[in-house]
């Protein structure tokens, strides 16, 4: 796992990705993207909310 984050909307999260990959969408009838962790990171992190418990962290 690279990154994980909280978030209180998960379909605004959903819906940024959406707009942010959509270009780099594999197939229209998969959710597949062609995208940098880099890239993925840095939408998540625009949603961040908190950090999440060590537990969940590995």
């Amino acid at each position: 796992m690279e990154y994980a984050c909280r978030t209180p909307d998960p379909e605004a999260v959903e819906q940024a990705m959406h707009v942010a990959f959509g270009p780099t969408r594999l197939s229209h009838k998969r959710e597949f993207f062609q995208l940098s962790v880099e890239q993925a990171i840095a939408v998540l992190s625009l949603h961040h909310q908190e950090g999440v418990p060590a537990a969940v962290d590995s």
